[in-house]
């Protein structure tokens, strides 16, 4: 029987706790959220999906991090952005986890990134984090058609689309077509206003930002500060290009191979129905399609730099930690 915990039963949380429930093996399920609506609302939606009869999935929910069952073989942080070094520095002292996957923002501060880098090595930990295009079969067909001989150039344009919390999507999805890790902003035009995120507590950004890797690749970033244009994904390679209009369970998509031009609907998975495969992958196998957590620190980097930089000229403070989830 595995032992898998998810800390943070919100909205991700939750819906990670869901597939779960799709397991093919016995195992405990942990759930630790301080919030008893959260917890509530995990419970109903893992009692929503038909279990296996043949199977043992036994769950568990608490307040606090202390009660956990341990050790674990997997920890599954989907914590907000600002509290979740120091819970993984729990679980890496005190709750011992064979293997991490994190959501991003992975934390708000550089310097955590480094520091749990390093203890993740010390301890001898896998991680892994849930930048998740990357793993479906849809863009796994789309990097098929680029040609590596070509630049790859991706825009993402659209209004009010929150280019700090999905901003590090692109940068990975980036790397994963032109196969080079490396990144850095090389031009920001964003807006001086600050907005308030979805999330209580947390910001966003619009306006633009520009960069690039060391093979000549390109993304570009534009998020505008009005209207309800859906943000759209192209991609260009050569002769040819992809337009990606994601929408809740799939997408609209629009690919030119240099001659024709061809036009489908195409399914990519929710949350709610991925974990359970990703979970089979790593606790057995050590392995998935997802970034590590060394290729995306080396991601995320760039992105927290940019939008700190952003904020201090615009505010003209000394900030440590960028408030984006």
């Amino acid at each position: 029987m595995i032992n898998i915990a998810i800390i943070g039963a919100g909205e991700l949380g939750s819906r990670h706790l869901q597939a779960l429930a799709h397991l093919e093996e016995d195992a405990t399920i942990q759930v630790v959220d301080p919030s008893e609506e959260s917890r509530k609302i995990a419970k109903e939606r893992f009692g929503q999906i038909d279990q296996k009869a043949d199977k043992n999935i036994k769950l568990l929910l608490d307040s606090d991090i202390d009660c956990l069952n341990v050790p674990l073989d997997l920890a599954l942080i989907a914590t907000s952005s600002d509290v979740r070094a120091n819970l993984v520095r729990t679980i890496i002292n005190r709750v011992k986890a064979r293997i991490m996957l994190l959501e991003k923002v992975l934390f708000q501060k550089e310097k955590d990134y480094f520091e749990i880098q390093e203890l993740l090595i010390k301890e001898n930990i896998s991680a892994w984090v849930n930048c998740y295009r990357r793993d479906t079969d849809f863009f796994k067909s789309v990097k098929k058609k680029i040609n590596l001989s070509e630049k790859v150039k991706i825009s993402v344009s659209g209004s009010l689309w929150e280019i700090g919390c999905l901003g590090v999507h692109f940068i990975d999805l980036l790397a994963f077509f032109s196969e080079h890790v490396d990144f850095e902003f090389r031009k920001s035009q964003l807006d001086k206003n600050l907005l308030d995120a979805k999330r209580k507590g947390f910001k966003e950004f619009t306006g633009v930002l520009e960069g690039g890797n060391s093979r000549g690749d390109t993304l570009i970033m534009d998020s505008k500060d009005h209207g309800n244009q859906p943000w759209v994904i192209r991609i260009e390679n050569g002769k040819t290009w992809h337009k990606i209009a994601e929408e809740v369970s799939g997408a609209d998509y629009e690919y030119f191979d240099g001659k024709e031009e061809s036009h489908c609907k195409v399914n990519i998975p929710m949350q709610s129905q991925r974990t359970h495969i990703l979970v089979k992958q790593i606790v057995h196998g050590n392995h998935c399609g997802l970034p590590d957590f060394h290729d995306s620190v080396t991601l995320h980097i760039p992105l927290i730099r940019v939008l700190l930089r952003h904020i201090q000229q615009t505010t003209g403070k000394r900030v440590e930690a960028c408030p984006i989830t």
